[in-house]
């Protein structure tokens, strides 16, 4: 049986354009790697997208239940606020968060020992110098207090008008992997 060509042209035409690359949206690797024991430090952020979009796949270091923090720029400034809804076995939770914060949590409560936690950040308008920073999170893994599922997800925002340059993670060494987009 022979192969079927289809020409760009005719493809266009039948995605509506959806074949070509697209002007908006559509995300470049900034960084990509992986930490052994180590606290994620990247620098020079380049300015030149809309958004970042941050994908983690950690566990901590020493094997202890374990959170992320995060921090941009080296900012320890109480400039962090979030409010994390979050589910357990089957249940809701809509209390948690945190105000005026040294650091971003991008979850809800530890991660299980042992186990790996999948975390998502979006940071909108990060290359901004007149406004405040939105972040949205989405995490899943496995909860440190009832050995179950967890998701949550995050709104919050980073108090700060300096254009975002460089994320680093604070107090817990992690192992795993992270990669780094930028968005038009």
């Amino acid at each position: 049986m022979g192969a079927l060509t289809i020409p760009s042209s005719t493809l266009d035409g039948i995605l509506g354009g959806a074949a070509a690359t697209p002007s908006s949206g559509g995300m470049t690797q900034l960084a990509t790697g992986s930490l052994s024991n180590a606290n994620l430090n990247l620098t020079s952020i380049s300015g030149s997208y809309k958004n970042l979009q941050l994908n983690l796949d950690v566990t901590h270091g020493s094997g202890n239940p374990f959170q992320v923090f995060l921090r941009f720029n080296g900012n320890s400034g109480a400039v962090y606020n979030a409010v994390i809804p979050n589910s357990t076995r089957n249940s809701y939770n809509a209390g948690d968060g945190f105000t005026d914060s040294a650091s971003f949590r991008p979850h809800a409560d530890s991660f299980k020992a042992g186990t790996y936690g999948q975390i998502i950040v979006n940071i909108y308008d990060y290359a901004s110098t007149t406004a405040a920073k939105c972040i949205t999170t989405i995490a899943g893994g496995k909860d440190n207090n009832n050995n179950v599922g967890m998701s949550s997800s995050a709104l919050g925002h980073f108090n700060s008008t300096t254009a975002i340059t460089s994320i680093e993670s604070i107090t817990n060494p992690l192992t795993g992997t992270y990669t780094l987009y930028g968005v038009k």
